[in-house]
């Protein structure tokens, strides 16, 4: 998940790259199709109400990598992995490793 002011504005960049198809908006956020990979283009206000207090800092940054998503075989074996990290917060389909304990991107791991 990327930050940005301007989501539309910045999907620009993407379709440029990528092509006009690459590109959707679902719910006001601009998701990208890049290969295998997707990009979220969201708010900061976005990104700050879905993560809280896990989300990583603007840091006086306008754009900047928000969260980071993982796919991963067991949650279970993840969250065992994981369990010492300070403010991990567990969630029925996914464990979000908060951003001040990854390089201020939040980690998002789910199956």
């Amino acid at each position: 998940m990327v930050a940005t002011v301007n989501p539309q504005h910045t999907a620009r960049l993407f379709r440029g790259l990528f092509g006009e198809a690459a590109v959707a908006d679902s719910d006001g956020k601009q998701i990208v199709a890049a290969g295998t990979a997707q990009v979220e283009l969201s708010t900061p206000e976005a990104v700050a109400a879905e993560f809280g207090a896990e989300a990583a800092e603007p840091s006086g940054r306008t754009e900047y990598m928000a969260a980071l998503g993982i796919r991963v075989r067991s949650l279970a074996e993840t969250e065992h992995c994981l369990r010492s990290i300070a403010g991990l917060r567990i969630e029925p389909h996914r464990l979000v490793v908060p951003a001040n304990a990854a390089f201020n991107t939040a980690l998002v791991f789910s199956q």
